[in-house]
């Protein structure tokens, strides 16, 4: 495919005026094999840049998820030869619902490739089924039932997800306490640098030992609030 690319933008029959020519963004494949977890396999050779992932787990427990996170870190981000994509509902394999404030958190902070199956971050239903027992999953969007609570959190995570490449390309390291900061460097040697934090409630001392340095001023991200950093950490009041 990225050769037939490449082929089609070298056409000289194509008008240079014509606005699809001038695109010059790179050539994505993912692939779908059912079972497919998060680890290289034969399907990358064949071209593909990411398969799908049937592994992630869909309980939205932020109990263990570090453990899930430093495992697609270390395969996925520490050498950048491949990709994954997860998700927590599908056209064919069920809603998770459940808790959807961890599910939120849990999926959208991954590291590696995500996609978010319409209705995750608002509650979408499960559907009538009829003849096929997946056709539930299929519901019409429940724009006047939308969960604004859900929503706000799964924005919020978005958000953040969005303005830090480190999110999801970055090198996960542990920092204890379920604490994690996440290092992306680019080939010219700049750095994005976040730290994370899950399985907190009320005033929280978060350290960051590794990432940012005393005297540095830092932001959550959920609540906007900012901290200056003393003795190798920052306090927040915790969301969620």
């Amino acid at each position: 495919c990225a050769t037939a690319l490449t082929e089609w933008r070298n056409d000289s029959s194509k008008s240079a005026s014509d606005p699809a020519k001038s695109w010059s963004d790179a050539f994505w494949m993912t692939g779908e094999a059912w079972g497919h977890g998060v680890g290289r396999s034969s399907y990358y050779d064949n071209g593909f840049d990411s398969m799908i992932n049937f592994s992630f787990p869909e309980d939205g427990s932020t109990s263990s998820i570090g453990s899930t996170w430093q495992s697609y870190s270390d395969q996925i981000n520490k050498t950048r030869t491949f990709n994954a994509l997860s998700y927590i509902s599908s056209h064919d394999t069920g809603l998770s619902r459940g808790n959807g404030v961890g599910l939120a958190t849990c999926l959208m902070l991954s590291p590696g490739g995500i996609q978010v199956f319409y209705g995750d971050e608002t509650a979408r239903p499960f559907g009538a089924t009829g003849s096929d027992p997946n056709q539930g999953t299929r519901s019409d969007m429940n724009w006047s039932t939308i969960d604004t609570t859900l929503l706000a959190h799964w924005k919020k995570v978005g958000t953040f997800r969005q303005e830090h490449t480190a999110v999801g390309a970055g090198v996960q390291t542990s920092i204890g306490s379920d604490t994690y900061g996440r290092t992306y460097t680019t080939a010219d040697g700049s750095t994005d640098k976040v730290v994370i934090k899950v399985n907190a409630s009320g005033s929280t001392s978060v350290n960051v030992t590794g990432f940012f340095d005393n005297g540095a001023k830092v932001r959550n991200h959920y609540d906007d609030a900012t901290a200056t950093v003393a003795n190798n950490a920052v306090t927040f009041t915790a969301s969620n």
